[in-house]
């Protein structure tokens, strides 16, 4: 086993996502790796990811483009002492947690075994705050000590707590080695805006009447230094990663601007989902609703505790993440100020196209009366 101190080899699946590309950079960044295996499935792009970590510091980076459950992969990561798995990129399909990362079940199943036969002794997983599911009666905010109970209607949230199934067995078959699995939720990232305002978090898009649920969000550089420590220090378990507290419904809309969601009769909502989800780009499956409903927000003490801290607010994050227009750079009471301009000026329009309208169908009919 190596010691904190010693000149180490990562390993990093996933590393052409937007997550990846950040995590390998600060992995980079460590004087005490000299070595980093980048890996992600077949057709990912590693290149460009290459090129502009090895401009940090002189490391070697070596890329793999490879099924993780290829039984060739050990043969890649000889050597290597750490394992970050983010799972692999997307190449298709929505994100629905804002790291570009998607669970990859088989590929943490061949991991788990390549770290036994390799010797691997510090492993990070990411998983997602999805697990615990969304149900009125979760507590708030929920710890790392709550029943995983993620909802089937959500396949990504299955089969992240599939991976920590996984990772529990594996863990009590081999407890010398040093396993963390973070638990982030909403992952905002600002270069990637598009996708936060066509996400079911942004605020916009459709919710049941009467029932909203508090909401968190994590910039996507804070993650990155959660998943630093987790290795460097070798947390072991599962950690929660959120900013501290959360924004309540109001305080959501609020920020949105004037482009809220719409209130939809229960009884509707599933059904409009389940349309939207067939139309192209559609960015969240229609079961993710029940997440914006009923409350799952985490506490982050457990990982506070081990020395991480967030840099930005839930507030700061969410107006960072949805600033496409200069609106969106003003504070939330002078967004619903020119919110309600806005439908002032929008119905003085209205009322004023309809009079012009009226005016010239009656000085036509004047005319017409006039010329008999």
């Amino acid at each position: 086993m190596s010691s904190s101190n010693e000149v180490t080899a990562v390993a990093v699946t996933g590393a052409s996502s937007p997550l990846g590309h950040k995590v390998v950079a600060a992995i980079v960044r460590d004087p005490r790796v000299e070595r980093v295996v980048v890996l992600d499935r077949p057709g990912s792009e590693l290149a460009g990811l290459v090129s502009a970590v090895v401009l940090e510091r002189p490391v070697t980076v070596e890329p793999h483009a490879v099924d993780l459950a290829d039984p060739g992969l050990g043969r890649a990561l000889e050597g290597v002492t750490a394992i970050v798995h983010l799972g692999v990129s997307r190449l298709s399909g929505p994100d629905i947690c804002g790291t570009g990362c998607a669970p990859d079940v088989p590929g943490t199943a061949s991991l788990l075994d390549l770290a036994v036969t390799l010797g691997v002794d510090s492993t990070v997983v990411l998983s997602s705050a999805l697990v615990y599911g969304a149900w009125p009666n979760n507590p708030i905010p929920l710890t790392e000590e709550a029943v995983l109970r993620p909802p089937a209607e959500v396949p990504e949230a299955v089969a992240f707590a599939e991976i920590e199934r996984l990772v529990s067995e594996w863990r009590s078959a081999h407890p010398e080695a040093a396993v963390a699995i973070l638990r982030p939720t909403v992952t905002v990232d600002p270069e990637r805006r598009r996708w936060f305002s066509r996400s079911v978090w942004s605020g916009r898009g459709i919710s049941i009447e009467g029932a909203e649920a508090p909401a968190q969000y994590l910039h996507i550089d804070d993650l990155v230094s959660a998943v630093v420590l987790a290795r460097s220090a070798r947390l072991e378990g599962p950690f929660n990663v959120a900013p501290d507290g959360w924004l309540a419904a109001e305080q959501v809309r609020e920020l949105s601007g004037p482009v809220r969601r719409l209130p939809v009769p229960a009884e509707l909502v599933s059904g409009l989902a389940r349309l939207r989800s067939l139309l192209p780009g559609a960015a969240v499956p229609s079961g993710l609703l029940s997440y914006t409903v009923h409350p799952w927000v985490i506490a982050n003490d457990r990982l506070r505790a081990a020395g991480w801290r967030p840099t930005l607010t839930n507030a700061e994050v969410f107006v960072d993440g949805d600033n496409q227009y200069p609106l969106f750079a003003l504070n939330a009471r002078r967004r619903q100020m020119l919110s309600f301009a806005a439908l002032g000026a929008a119905t003085g329009l209205m009322v004023g196209g309809v009079v012009r309208y009226l005016g010239r169908r009656g000085a036509v009919r004047h005319r017409a009366s006039a010329s008999r």
